[in-house]
């Protein structure tokens, strides 16, 4: 992971002293690199990726997957000439890589545009370059159906909703784009295993061809700062992802997802001797969105306002006489 050369003719050179952990954040440094001479190199930075070890065929990848929902949750770069990236290649032994995902690509100076873009080669043929691309993206300040704001200032969440037949992408869990429409050919939507990287780049070629550079390539300093990086998968290939109960006593319950009325169906175990008698949702920072009656049970993606809740991971809570069960699950729209 460290002393690898630059991504896209960038500046940097990849160290493992660039990472540094603070407070729970995972931070991707750049900054000048004095021993450095040349263009390349004259910077070092930081990277994440879970990629193999090194170069040799029979090395494993640390972590690859196909189809799920990936999110990270990430303050950007904001500096001319920084480049920000979450993307993510297909696990190819021979580097030819037919498809791209393309999660968030992001220019310092350009902090309301999140750039997401897919990759492919059409029909996916193996060993053929990626050479057509998709992107909900309409030139600068337009992030498709997100918000366009100043993302510079804060954390925001950042995904791909990646299944046999399409590719969603979101920010701040609001769906930004989807490839391709409803009912179309699927037939270029990714279908081998991938990995993920993420990467602070310096002056790389599209900064340069936009004219982003660093403002003093002596001084010139700035920071990615990661929350946290996540992979949900299901197993029946729906849009709702669960995971095993966080504490209590044996599962009695059953989480799916209806795409015909956008719902989420907790269906009960009728021969559990403590009937519950709630099921309460929760968002991941503990606040109650809505409590369901147990006969009942169906959410329909709305808080307890009516108001539909944005995509992302939730908890849900049984209730019964005896006992409290937890879970968590994700909900995508």
């Amino acid at each position: 992971m460290g002393g690898t050369g630059a991504f896209n003719n960038g500046r940097e050179t990849y160290y493992p002293s660039q990472i540094k952990v603070s407070n729970s954040i995972c931070n991707l440094i750049a900054q000048p690199n004095p021993n450095s001479t040349g263009f390349t190199g004259s910077y070092k930075s930081g990277e994440l990726l879970s990629a193999r070890a090194n170069t040799n065929a029979a090395t494993p990848y640390k972590f690859s997957f196909l189809y799920g929902y990936v999110e990270t949750r990430i303050k950007i770069v904001n500096i001319s000439g920084f480049f920000g990236a979450f993307w993510m290649l297909p696990c190819k032994k021979d580097y030819n890589y037919e498809w791209e995902i393309d999660i968030l690509e992001q220019l310092g100076k350009e902090n309301k545009t999140m750039f997401q873009t897919y990759h492919y080669a059409p029909g996916l043929p193996d060993g053929v370059a990626r050479n057509a691309s998709w992107t909900p993206n309409n030139g600068l300040n337009n992030n498709g159906a997100a918000p366009v704001i100043d993302y510079s200032t804060a954390y925001h969440t950042y995904a791909v909703d990646w299944e046999p037949d399409h590719l969603a992408f979101y920010i701040d869990g609001i769906q930004s784009g989807s490839f391709p429409n409803k009912g179309t050919n699927n037939s270029n939507i990714a279908r081998t295993a991938g990995y993920i990287i993420i990467q602070q780049m310096v002056e790389n070629g599209w900064s340069r061809s936009w004219n982003q550079l660093v403002p003093d390539s002596a001084t010139s300093v700035d920071t990615f700062h990661i929350d946290y990086v996540r992979v949900w998968q299901g197993t029946s290939g729906n849009s709702i992802k669960t995971s095993p109960p966080l504490s209590g006593k044996k599962p009695s319950i059953e989480v799916s997802f209806n795409h015909a009325h956008g719902q989420v169906n907790f269906t009960l175990n009728p021969q559990d001797q403590n009937p519950v008698s709630a099921v309460m949702i929760f968002d991941e920072h503990g606040r109650l969105v809505r409590r369901l009656s147990a006969r009942d049970p169906v959410w329909d993606g709305t808080n307890h306002a009516g108001v539909p809740v944005k995509s992302g991971a939730y908890l849900y809570k049984l209730l019964d006489r005896e006992n409290e069960m937890c879970g968590k699950f994700l909900f995508v729209r």
